[in-house]
């Protein structure tokens, strides 16, 4: 029986190509599953140059997931000088949640993976604010602050 083996070379080549697969396998799908790493975010979007006091200012941004990690807890850290008072951010159209100590978290983001945010703020009396949000896992800053200036006029 073994001497009718040593001929054949197809059991040798069956065996090389069942390991090239596996090989290909590790090196193709492996990477998909790494979800280890530092968490990192970016936040995109315009913010509004003006408000009008006594009504509620909205503001449309996204927020990216530009790690592989997963971000366990999305949280949008709001930094506020001036008359706005942040209120709370709508996550995906889906999770409202309020505002507490500066921040207002939702639940978790994939590697790769963007969401859409509504932040809303109560515009309170006529003057200038400086408005810096900043992406954050729980209480740490996974990414750049994004800020700008709105102008709070008195309602017509």
């Amino acid at each position: 029986m073994l001497s009718g083996l040593r001929g054949d070379r197809r059991p040798v080549v069956v065996i090389g190509v069942a390991v090239a697969l596996l090989i290909g396998f590790v090196i193709v799908v492996a990477p998909l599953f790494n979800t280890s790493g530092r968490p990192a975010g970016e936040l995109a979007g315009v913010l509004p140059t003006t408000a009008v006091a006594g009504r509620q200012l909205e503001i449309d941004i996204a927020l990216d997931n530009t790690g592989v990690s997963v971000i366990t807890q999305v949280c949008v850290a709001a930094d506020v000088h001036g008359p706005l008072r942040p209120l709370s951010v709508v996550f995906q159209g889906l999770d409202h949640e309020l505002f507490a100590n500066g921040r207002a978290c939702g639940g978790s983001l994939s590697g790769g993976e963007t969401i859409s945010l509504r932040l809303l703020f109560q515009a309170l009396r006529p003057g200038s604010a400086q408005l810096a949000l900043t992406p954050t896992e729980g209480s740490h800053p996974i990414g750049s602050t994004f800020s700008g200036s709105v102008r709070v006029t008195a309602a017509a």
